[in-house]
């Protein structure tokens, strides 16, 4: 009966990366807009809509975390804006080296890095800004060692943290970067790590996976 339960979420989940493809594809193509007047971001705002495909998709991201609540992840295609590196300062950022040395993904291209029945990663470190800040969101710029430090993606999530603690996954060991928090006023603010683990241990089991 599990088994027979499994299958069908997964081509649920399938199902609805094919039916919202188009849409993710407009997302991902998208920038978030810097206000040179202000020197601030301006972040849009996290529809309805994208709070409803969330939700479609809450009990399917359960099942491919391993039924575990702390390995529910939050982040998905629509949620993220490209930003231009160049504006973010590394003094206010949190830099960071992939770890995650079992995972069979080594880069952050297509969704099985986030599918950890599946080998994706399971790695984390936990973020946190001041509870003044929240809420607040959370972006990351990530370089390939191997292939010469080439960018693969500067981007943020424009899904709100309400939470001053966020989890984000650390990555392969071929990958490094940078995270970067932006408050609700689109400045950046910093971020500091106070913890790590692996998706399962429970440690951090009521900090939003991102």
């Amino acid at each position: 009966m599990k088994k027979v339960i499994f299958k069908i979420f997964i081509l649920m989940f399938l199902v609805s990366i094919i039916f919202f493809t188009p849409f993710f594809i407009n997302s991902a193509n998208t920038s978030v807009i810097y206000n040179q007047n202000t020197s601030t971001f301006i972040i849009p705002t996290f529809s309805k809509y994208y709070k409803s495909m969330d939700q479609v998709l809450e009990p399917i991201m359960l099942i491919l975390g391993g039924f575990k609540k702390d390995s529910v992840q939050q982040t998905h295609p629509w949620h993220v804006r490209n930003i231009d590196p160049n504006l973010i300062s590394k003094e206010n950022s949190l830099s960071f080296e992939g770890s995650d040395y079992y995972t069979i993904y080594k880069t952050q291209k297509g969704p099985g890095f986030h599918i950890p029945i599946l080998g994706g990663w399971k790695k984390y470190v936990v973020l946190e800004v001041e509870s003044s800040n929240t809420p607040w969101y959370i972006g990351w710029i990530v370089y390939d060692k191997n292939n010469n430090g080439e960018i693969i993606f500067s981007q943020i999530n424009i899904n709100p943290i309400n939470q001053n603690k966020v989890k984000v996954l650390s990555g392969s060991p071929n990958l490094y970067g940078y995270f970067f928090a932006i408050d609700k006023k689109g400045n950046q603010i910093k971020v500091e790590k106070i913890g790590d683990g692996v998706l399962g241990d429970n440690k951090y089991k009521d900090i939003s996976l991102f």
